[in-house]
């Protein structure tokens, strides 16, 4: 096998500690190398790339994207050439600025996900030093070999890391990189919150995640320039953008767009876990009470006529609202 961190790989699927299978040639057969579960999965290492899927894990919509990718890979190079120049931006700049949003440093482990023919892959890797680590996942055997033929051909002081998955179970302990990184892809996920939950789970709390696709930016839709691009490419007729889909625990999260204003770009933090409120920090003012009464604490409406006299007599009591409720409340019930 080329890969020679065979140890970090779990199976993405059970969560569970994967066993390396090297090739064993027997009198009758030969055993190919592989890596092996618990429960008896085989994972095929194909021309030293592990394959993480079988037909039956992938959704249509990945299959559809494999199948795409894999018909492409030999010219995609073409059209993102074509891309850049059309939009008369600088690849080298902007993929540059696009990086820096990791934050990462040179002892950084990264996963790029969807790395398509490492076009971003390279300036990841650039950044990176004998202590780092550059890990390349696309659903897209071939776009995988491509990206490991490129990244194989610098001379780059980090580990380096192929494999084909799905986007949606990565084979990787929680916590593993100091950073993600994807761009181009996000829109075919057919699971974007799965994903992006999968995406912070492998992530350390802090770390930056960093995803983008097609979008044209909101402001420009109804321009004839907005028409000229989405009539040469519909893909670029999506309007909706994965916001909704962000985990709870995002944080810091920012919003931009890039290349000609076309593409969506939104990098955000991992966080500990979800916001959290003091829920028992009370009011100050005439209705007191605090956030967890006033959610949880809900009863039935009264007249417009009893809430007006709960409201005066509360105040001539000297009581806030929810005091006067509470106190008179809990004395009729204990009478």
């Amino acid at each position: 096998m080329k890969n020679k961190m065979k140890e970090v790989y779990i199976c993405p699927y059970s969560k569970t500690k994967l066993e390396y299978v090297a090739e064993q040639k027997t009198q009758t057969e030969t055993i190919k190398e592989h890596f092996i579960n618990a429960e008896g999965r085989i994972f095929p290492i194909i021309d030293g790339i592990p394959i993480f899927f079988s037909s039956d894990d992938l959704s249509d919509d990945e299959l559809t994207a494999k199948s795409e990718y894999n018909n492409i890979a030999t010219f995609y190079d073409n059209a993102i050439n074509w891309l850049f120049d059309s939009f008369q931006e600088d690849e080298v700049v902007v993929r540059n600025k696009m990086v820096d949003l990791l934050e990462i440093d040179r002892n950084s482990r990264v996963l790029e996900v969807g790395c398509g023919t490492a076009r971003d892959s390279i300036f990841i890797a650039e950044r990176l030093g004998q202590e780092g680590e550059i890990h390349l996942q696309d659903i897209s055997e071939e776009m995988v070999r491509l990206a490991e033929i490129k990244i194989n051909s610098l001379e780059l002081d980090c580990k380096t890391n192929v494999f084909a998955s799905s986007a949606t179970y990565l084979p990787y302990e929680n916590n593993y990189f100091d950073a993600l990184y994807t761009f181009g892809g996000f829109n075919e996920f057919s699971n974007p919150a799965q994903t992006l939950q999968e995406f912070c789970r492998v992530v350390k709390t802090g770390g930056k995640i960093v995803f983008g696709d097609e979008n044209i930016a909101p402001w420009l839709d109804d321009t004839e320039y907005a028409e000229i691009i989405k009539t040469n490419n519909p893909i670029f007729k999506r309007t909706s953008l994965p916001l909704e889909h962000l985990p709870e625990n995002s944080e810091e999260t920012a919003l931009r767009w890039v290349i000609g204003n076309c593409f969506y770009l939104i990098d955000f933090k991992a966080g500990k876990s979800a916001p959290q409120l003091n829920l028992d920090l009370p009011h100050k003012g005439w209705r007191g009470g605090t956030l967890r009464t006033r959610y949880f604490g809900q009863l039935e409406g009264v007249s417009p006529e009893t809430k007006a006299k709960v409201i005066e007599t509360a105040k001539s009591s000297g009581l806030s609202v929810h005091e006067w409720l509470e106190k008179n409340i809990n004395a009729i019930i204990d009478n």
